[in-house]
């Protein structure tokens, strides 16, 4: 499986392995339930498998290879000190950052070093950069056509979601690709004036200005920002720089200004008070990261454990603010984030790589097509991530343009073995997340099954999941509260042993879930089991004290036995946690009503 002579095979596979590469973060599958991972991550392992049969052109140097193998033995121990080690070790829904999506990051760095990483100057980079840029703005030209379709009211994807998400599936997640297309396109427009790339500089820098505005991310536009203070000092320091860059760069600007404008007041006239209020909410958001960060300061919470962990920290307000039953798995801040999966060495790391890039860029400088602009838009990217979360739609992008700006020709030299090891290990990776997309579409017909009270079609689905995705702990999680919702919604008898199933093995696998004790809580009441439920919700109380579900339930299950007082205090407890709630307050009207008789 080593390269391929000849000009008329290899440069179609070259041109193959590149357009995966600058897609992946574009790829969804319409039909799973899990739309934005899987299929990302698949058409990213695609570009590593054809680019086994082309010419490398760079490496990933063992600094990186090294601080790579650092971050997963962090991870490792972060996951052998969790409270569910299997489930983080793999990593959670719905962005399963733990080795499905974090070794998706890793090898999109060997990928960009692979296919992109050639020395600047050379004609075969210029040549694969020039191809790259190309399908990147055609990729964000159709994401942003489709964006605007989703802002017409033309969803061709549903999602409970008020902003667009397009082909990224989130508002932010778009808006920090628009950020890494801003970046590359503005910097390359400024750098380089040939004619031929102009109109593809133009539909790259405009589709990624349109997807960044109708996002309506804030923290789009202050990654918006520091692009465009990225691109002034790349003027500044460039030899080359004219006047016309200039009036470029200052059009650019005010468009964008004017546009983020126009953005965010749109949302908050969408929105109201919920835009309005959505940024006071990191705060609170942020208080409550670094109460898991203190309680856990050498491990943190482990990979995607901070769904469970945050909820013993959220104030009386929090669910009052965000919905009752909503639930958060990040703290929608890349350093906070970093630090709440892995604890104090996890930042130690991430430092560490800050260092060591900044080491490499003054002995070595860049490599690949990107020079300037995949450091701009670094830069621009972390400064988004520093109010979003990292998901594949934006860090898979990202790695393959910073693999090829750190790319290296140091290594061993390639042999038909280690091509063929290669190989049969991405086809196995492509195997398993074919598998785990499969097993969405089965997620999908078990749920329409279970809303028809079909048991027999909703277990058999069940089992096809669990055989296809045996790594994935939240499939358990996810049937469960399905079951729960079913049974309160219909009533219906039959469902029950396949919701005790599930919902034992939820809580047996995500003994820290206070969403696995609240669906099993359901099924233990409307089986007649009452002193079990309300053993569940007090463990759950004390997972998630701020938590209006589990006191409105745990008041109703306690007046079922006649603990009226105790049922009072719950209730009441429930109605200071969500005073606008109708449900709540009709219940506590009732059981005080009923105490009182």
């Amino acid at each position: 499986m080593s390269r391929i002579d000849g000009e008329a095979l290899l440069a179609p596979l070259t041109r193959v392995a590149i357009a995966f590469a600058a897609l992946c973060a574009f790829a969804l599958d319409p039909f799973g339930m899990d739309r934005w991972v899987f299929a990302k991550e698949l058409i990213l392992v695609a570009a590593a498998l054809v680019g086994v049969f082309v010419a490398p052109v760079g490496r990933t140097p063992r600094w990186l290879v090294g601080w790579l193998a650092g971050s997963f033995l962090i991870l490792l121990v972060g996951a052998f000190f969790a409270d569910a080690p299997w489930a983080q070790l793999w990593g959670r829904w719905p962005r399963y950052e733990g080795f499905v999506s974090l070794g998706a990051y890793a090898l999109a760095l060997a990928v960009g070093a692979r296919l992109l990483g050639g020395t600047a100057s050379a004609k075969e980079t210029v040549r694969r950069g020039d191809y790259f840029h190309v399908v990147l703005a055609a990729g964000l030209f159709a994401t942003a056509a489709l964006a605007a379709g989703e802002v017409a009211g033309l969803r061709l994807f549903s999602s409970d979601l008020d902003r667009p998400g397009s082909l990224l599936g989130n508002a932010s997640d778009m808006g920090v690709v628009g950020v890494i297309g801003l970046s590359l396109f503005l910097v390359r427009s400024l750098s380089r004036s040939d004619r031929r790339i102009l109109a593809w500089n133009t539909v790259g820098g405009g589709s990624a200005i349109a997807l960044i505005t109708l996002s309506q991310s804030r923290g789009a536009l202050v990654g918006a920002g520091v692009a465009l203070a990225g691109a002034a000092i790349v003027l500044i320091l460039s030899r080359e720089s004219r006047r016309r860059h200039w009036v470029a760069l200052a059009i650019t600007t005010a468009s964008m200004t004017a546009l983020g404008a126009v953005a965010m007041v749109a949302r908050l006239r969408d929105s109201g008070d919920v835009a309005a209020g959505s940024a006071m909410n990191r705060l609170p958001l942020w208080e409550s990261a670094l109460g898991v960060v203190a309680t856990n300061p050498w491990t943190g919470a482990g990979a995607s454990g901070f769904a469970d962990a945050v909820t013993a920290f959220h104030d009386d307000a929090w669910f009052a603010t965000t919905g009752v039953g909503r639930w958060i798995e990040s703290p929608h801040s890349l350093p906070l984030q970093v630090l709440a999966a892995g604890g104090a060495p996890a930042g130690i790391v991430l430092v560490v790589l800050a260092v060591l890039a900044v080491r490499h860029i003054l002995r070595h400088g860049l490599r690949g097509p990107f020079g300037a602009s995949g450091l701009v838009a670094a830069a621009a990217a972390t400064a988004a991530l520093m109010f979003h979360f990292t998901s594949p739609g934006t860090v898979l992008l990202l790695s393959v343009i910073l693999g090829a700006s750190f790319a290296t020709t140091e290594g061993s030299a390639r042999t038909r073995r280690s091509e063929i090891t290669k190989g049969v290990a991405l086809a196995m990776w492509a195997i398993v997340l074919i598998a785990a997309m499969s097993a969405d579409h089965a997620l999908r017909d078990g749920f329409a099954a279970l809303e028809r009270s079909d048991v027999v079609a909703a277990q058999s689905a069940f089992n096809t999941v669990a055989a296809l995705r045996p790594w994935d702990q939240d499939v358990p999680l996810m049937i469960a509260e399905r079951a729960a919702h079913e049974i309160e919604r219909a009533g219906t008898a039959e469902i029950m042993p396949t919701a005790q199933q599930w919902g034992d093995h939820a809580v047996a696998a995500l003994p820290s879930s206070a969403r696995a004790l609240k669906a099993s809580a359901v099924v233990a009441q409307y089986s007649g089991d009452i002193e079990s439920g309300i053993q569940m919700l007090e463990h759950a109380a004390q997972l998630s004290p701020a938590d209006p579900e589990v006191f409105h339930r745990l008041g109703g299950l306690k007046y079922l036995i006649g603990r009226h007082a105790d049922a009072v205090n719950d209730l009441e407890r429930a109605a200071e946690l969500a005073p606008h709630n109708v449900d709540i307050a009709t219940t506590l009207d009732y059981v005080r009503t009923s105490a009182v008789q």
